[in-house]
C-alpha cells in the first residue's frame, strides 16, 4: 500500500490513513475538500482516471461551480448564498446577485447560466418597447404585482417583498408569461369590484395561489393571516 498522506486529488487533500474504515482489501483515506468538510474516501476511487474529486456535499458542489463576480445580463452575481432543493433529493447552488437596479436577489445557478434569468425583476423602461404587452388589462396587475415585490423604495414593499413574499420566477421577466397564465386559469374578472388575490397571504404569486376576490374577501383574508 502507497502511502497518499498529503497526496491532493481534485479539490480532495488526503489528511492520513483511516484505520477504522478497512474492508477486506480496500483502502480508505481521510480526505479534507476544500469546502472544509471531511470525508473518508476508498484509495481506488481517488486514484483512478475519473475518481472522486470532492467530498460531494451539497455545500461544496455549490462552491465547486463558483459563479461569482460574473454577468448574467443585468445581474452581477456576489457570492454564493446556499443550496436548496430538492428535485427527486438533489440540490442546486444559489447566488447572491446584484441587478443593475441596486436590487439584490438569491437566484438559482441553473437560471442564470442557461439565461433564463436576466435581472431582480425589476420593471425596466427599455423592456416596454419589447414585450408589447403595455395596453394588456392585465398588464397593469402585473406591474403593480412586481412593484410591491421588488421595489424597495415602494411604500408598501414592507408589506409584500419586505416580509418575503416573491413572485414565481418565470413570471418576474416575462409578463407575457403571467398574463397567459391568468387568462388561461383564472379568466376574465368577475366585474370590476374584483382584484388579483393570493390565497394564502403568506405565500407569493405562484400558480395554484391566485384567485380574483372583492375587496371584502381579501380583507377576511388578511385577517385570517394575521389570527395565524
Amino acid at each position: 500500500m502507497n502511502d497518499l498522506t498529503g497526496m491532493i486529488f481534485g479539490d480532495l487533500t488526503v489528511m492520513s490513513y483511516d484505520t477504522n474504515k478497512k474492508s477486506g482489501n480496500h483502502h480508505y483515506w481521510k480526505c479534507l475538500c476544500k469546502c472544509g468538510k471531511e470525508k473518508s474516501i476508498r484509495e481506488h476511487h481517488l486514484k483512478k482516471e475519473n475518481g472522486v474529486k470532492t467530498c460531494g456535499s451539497g455545500e461544496c458542489l455549490g462552491v465547486r461551480k463558483n459563479l461569482a463576480g460574473m454577468r448574467f445580463g443585468k445581474l452581477q452575481v456576489v457570492e454564493y448564498s446556499h443550496n436548496s432543493g430538492s428535485e427527486k433529493g438533489k440540490k442546486f447552488p444559489y447566488w447572491k446577485c446584484l441587478c443593475d437596479c441596486g436590487t439584490y436577489k438569491v437566484i438559482r445557478g441553473h437560471s442564470l447560466t442557461t439565461g433564463y434569468i436576466k435581472s431582480c425583476g425589476c420593471f425596466r423602461v427599455e423592456k416596454n418597447s419589447t414585450h408589447k404587452m403595455s395596453n394588456h388589462w392585465l398588464y397593469q396587475t402585473w406591474l403593480g404585482m412586481m412593484y410591491r415585490c421588488y421595489n424597495q423604495d415602494g411604500r408598501d414593499f414592507k408589506y409584500w417583498g419586505g416580509r418575503g413574499i416573491s413572485v414565481f420566477e418565470e413570471w418576474t421577466n416575462s409578463p407575457e408569461s403571467f398574463i397567459d397564465w391568468v387568462e388561461n386559469n383564472l379568466g376574465e374578472k368577475p366585474d370590476k369590484s374584483y382584484s388579483l388575490d393570493r390565497i394564502d397571504n403568506n405565500s407569493g404569486y405562484f400558480p395554484g395561489n391566485l384567485r380574483w376576490a372583492t375587496a371584502k374577501q381579501q380583507l377576511n383574508n388578511r385577517r385570517c393571516s394575521k389570527q395565524v
